[in-house]
């Protein structure tokens, strides 16, 4: 897959625009995404919810993965578990 066709398979899921993933490079062994923090993501001590950065991982995961295999071959995620703690 190349960047255009990466940009296109992160749009084509309707959660993954709504929150407002963009994709920022594309590295040999996987892809760095962002969104801009609106208002409306962040938690009531105002950064951004946990469930964001879950989002954002687990789609950054699923692509890296489509790269690997061109998009030839259709993949899924199955598992996630994220530690957040407190600095």
């Amino acid at each position: 897959m190349n960047i255009r066709q990466t940009r296109n398979f992160l749009a084509r899921v309707p959660f993954n625009t709504l929150l407002g993933m963009r994709l920022r490079r594309v590295h040999r062994d996987g892809i760095t995404l962002d969104c801009a923090l609106r208002d409306d993501l962040r938690n009531s001590v105002g950064v951004a919810h946990g469930g964001v950065t879950a989002a954002m991982a687990d789609a950054a995961v699923g692509i890296a993965l489509q790269r690997h295999f061109g998009g030839k071959r259709r993949i899924a995620t199955v598992e996630l578990k994220i530690n957040y703690f407190h600095q």
